[in-house]
């Protein structure tokens, strides 16, 4: 598909726009602090230290399944996150991968919502801005929209 002509259904540059801000929902997240009983905790970044020492040191091996699908779910959403920007393209033009990546973001969106009802507000800013960036990229997805028939075809060339 015509990477142009991706652009020129205004919900596309909808859809780029809300995967814009979810990637700056994410980078606010990883560099603002979690509070915690005595104060001010660590920034949100410290969660792939975690994630690094969890697997390094096996500690995944006697951890139950609900551990399993808070990490691939986190990690999914983190690529999705970060590459989105440059999947409007793609994302328009395949239904199937469209569907595929809607369903995910659905998913994590609704499992990162109920993490601050759990959490009774404890942890501060990081947690809403990952509640944030998961909307955003869930409202990104469902902006995405085909491009007509008429659109598949390519403009004419200036010199022809």
């Amino acid at each position: 598909m015509n990477f142009k002509a991706c652009y020129r259904h205004p919900m596309n540059r909808l859809a780029l726009g809300f995967f814009i801000a979810a990637l700056v929902c994410f980078v606010v997240f990883h560099v603002t602090r979690y509070r915690n009983e005595t104060g001010v905790g660590p920034y949100g970044a410290d969660i792939w230290k975690n994630l690094y020492v969890f697997v390094r040191f096996g500690f995944w091996r006697s951890a139950p399944w609900h551990v399993y699908l808070i990490i691939s779910s986190f990690v999914m959403m983190s690529c999705l996150t970060v590459f989105a920007p440059t999947m409007v393209p793609f994302l328009s033009g395949n239904r199937l991968v469209w569907w595929l990546v809607t369903l995910i973001s659905g998913i994590s969106s609704a499992g990162f919502s109920v993490v601050p009802l759990c959490m009774n507000h404890a942890h501060g800013p990081p947690i809403w801005a990952i509640v944030a960036c998961q909307s955003f990229h869930l409202l990104g997805c469902l902006c995405i929209r085909r491009p007509k028939p008429e659109e598949f075809v390519p403009a004419p060339h200036p010199d022809a």
